[in-house]
């Protein structure tokens, strides 16, 4: 098993797994709910996601309102209100701000997805990810260049004048998938980038991170799989495991050896 790191950056990981739609979940609610329940998630809340499909708009006659989409969203969190399932009809995600091995996500996230595939009778899953968020936090007197690469801070003290935020982004082709690396500089409080504040998570922070307010850069590594293939565990675990570690070397080319000493 991994070691876990005394002061580790990651503040929060999500993995998800995307499968063809079961259209009657609310008729599987109970068995599924009695699952979680027993393994400690025990806080849920069913929340409605109402949507509607812009390709729509252009046809609409003036003063027509847009058809309305709804869909059901289950989410079955913890008592500390430190992770979460969040269960739709074509999906299942796993978010913790508790993070301490891959392994013990894996040992949180699969069993949950093997009963799930079995009481829905799963085919096909058609996307797999595993997202994390690193936050650097440099130590008192101490600068952001000591943890991460130059590459990674743009024009960060290049150019006069106080830097609001800073932005670099790669996308790449990996033979799991695809992998994308985004890195944001900035001052203030650690929060989510805009796309994961959208969904509303409602996460308790680790109080290392909560309480800090100064400069710091999130490691932003996002892998998926969009490859079909049958719902099965060792199926899923291999495509994880294997997006797992191109996370893990995009995240080891970015930090530095002193950054390592520190949090380790």
């Amino acid at each position: 098993m991994g070691k876990q790191w005394k002061a580790a950056p990651v503040y929060f990981v999500i993995v998800q797994v995307r499968f063809s739609p079961v259209l009657d979940l609310a008729s599987y609610l109970a068995k599924i709910q009695e699952d979680y329940r027993k393994v400690g998630f025990t806080d849920f809340k069913k929340v409605m996601n109402a949507s509607f499909n812009l390709g729509m708009l252009a046809r609409l006659k003036p003063g027509d309102e847009p058809p309305i989409q709804q869909s059901e969203r289950y989410l079955f969190g913890n008592e500390d209100g430190t992770e979460m399932f969040i269960l739709d009809p074509s999906g299942l995600t796993f978010q913790t701000t508790r993070y301490k091995t891959f392994e013990v996500l894996m040992q949180t996230f699969l069993p949950r997805m093997e009963n799930l595939t079995v009481t829905l009778s799963l085919s096909f899953s058609d996307r797999v990810g595993l997202r994390y968020l690193d936050a650097v936090m440099p130590n008192p007197g101490e600068d952001l260049e000591r943890y991460v690469i130059p590459q990674v801070l743009g024009l960060r003290g290049k150019v006069s004048g106080e830097m609001q935020h800073s932005f670099t982004e790669a996308l790449f082709n990996v033979p799991q998938g695809k992998l994308v690396s985004r890195v944001v500089v900035q001052n203030g409080p650690i929060g989510f980038p805009p796309d994961l504040a959208m969904l509303g998570i409602d996460l308790k922070l680790g109080q290392r991170f909560s309480a800090y307010s100064a400069e710091y850069a999130v490691i932003d590594t996002d892998g998926f799989n969009d490859t079909r293939d049958r719902v099965d565990k060792n199926t899923i675990q291999a495509k994880i495991q294997s997006l797992h570690e191109q996370v893990d070397a995009v995240f080891y080319s970015i930090i530095t050896k002193h950054a390592i000493k520190m949090w380790s």
